[in-house]
């Protein structure tokens, strides 16, 4: 530690010729005032030692004292839905994404009603298989569920959801998946193939019924597919032009600020 070295270095001084010069008969003696000197030296020398290694010691102490250690929950996990898992006493919530619910039904392209809360159980059970899943906890929800980023193989399991299409961004606890939406939608990929309520829309009660998309009324389409979208939501200019293409006709989400055909063009 440097206090240590600091001592040794005032040990040396003490014992260094110019000290003993006084001792020393062959030697003149020396002024009155050099001795005084070189004490307030060594005394400044000790002082400042003495103040670091306070520091260092406090320091250490008070780093420690505001670490948190992460909580890690690993096994393998029983699948209660698309963003839900348990692992051994733990029920643990999927961080930043949004799965449909089990009893929550969508629309296919053809429209066809197919159960989409079912379906993305199957797909994240059908992915880990028999995997050992690892979880950093990030929050406690108010169901006293663990909220936490999985991971199997160094896959995090809510990314892979998302960008396959079985789970949307759940953009009011995080944008994370953001972009993984993006990639998923563009492609049409999973519940994007077709139309899906929110499912935080879902558990509010609205219901995907009735005729299907290409029929309904504007207002009837309010809660399908996302929200509202802006440039900030896409990765890129061919994501946002790829949207903004099928989201036509017209503009409905104005990304073609000057109406020349080319959404977001300020993106890379």
């Amino acid at each position: 530690m440097r206090p240590h070295r600091n001592l040794e270095n005032v040990v040396k001084l003490q014992r260094s010729p110019g000290l003993r010069w006084a001792h020393d008969p062959q030697r003149q003696p020396l002024p009155i005032g050099i001795p005084i000197i070189v004490a307030a030296i060594i005394g400044t020398a000790i002082g400042a030692s003495i103040i670091f290694f306070d520091d260092v010691i406090f320091g250490v102490s008070e780093v420690s004292q505001d670490l948190t250690p992460a909580v890690i929950v690993a096994g393998q996990p029983q699948i209660i839905d698309g963003d839900t898992l348990h692992i051994d006493d733990t029920r643990i919530r999927l961080y930043g994404i949004d799965a449909p619910e089990s009893g929550q039904s969508c629309r296919t392209s053809d429209g066809q009603m197919y159960r989409c809360g079912q379906r993305a159980t199957q797909v994240i059970a059908g992915f880990i298989s028999q995997k050992t899943i690892s979880c950093d906890q990030r929050d406690i929800d108010q169901y006293g569920r663990s909220v936490a980023v999985c991971g199997a193989d160094g896959v995090d399991l809510g990314k892979w959801l998302v960008q396959n299409g079985w789970a949307v961004a759940y953009r009011r606890f995080s944008t994370d998946y953001v972009v993984a939406e993006s990639i998923a939608r563009s492609a049409n990929l999973g519940i994007w193939a077709g139309t899906f309520i929110q499912p935080e829309d879902w558990r509010q009660g609205e219901r995907l019924d009735g005729p299907p998309s290409s029929d309904r009324r504007p207002e009837q389409k309010r809660n399908l597919i996302a929200p509202d979208k802006d440039c900030r939501d896409f990765a890129t200019q061919l994501l946002a032009q790829t949207f903004f293409r099928d989201s036509g006709p017209g503009d409905p989400h104005r990304l073609d600020g000057d109406n020349d055909g080319i959404a977001c063009e300020s993106l890379p």
